[in-house]
């Protein structure tokens, strides 16, 4: 995942989408932007993987960072 030196950023390492049956690469970044925080995820579903399985750990995920949102201050 590429971000211009100009936006403040940094990994969430603590923001993963885990599931020991499906096969998903996911990288999760906070970037700040004119006092304004951002979280984006880029995430890679294997082809041949269970859609199910896979829109409830988004889910899971999505609502782990939604929960979250006011504590997701910008530490850098």
């Amino acid at each position: 995942m590429f971000v211009k030196n100009n936006y403040q950023h940094e990994e969430l390492l603590n923001v993963k989408i885990n599931s020991s049956s499906l096969n998903i690469e996911n990288l999760w970044i906070k970037i700040k932007k004119c006092d304004v925080i951002y979280i984006v995820g880029g995430i890679y579903r294997h082809p041949n993987q269970k859609i199910v399985e896979f829109t409830s750990a988004l889910d899971t995920v999505l609502c782990e960072i939604s929960s979250q949102k006011n504590q997701m201050r910008y530490s850098g």
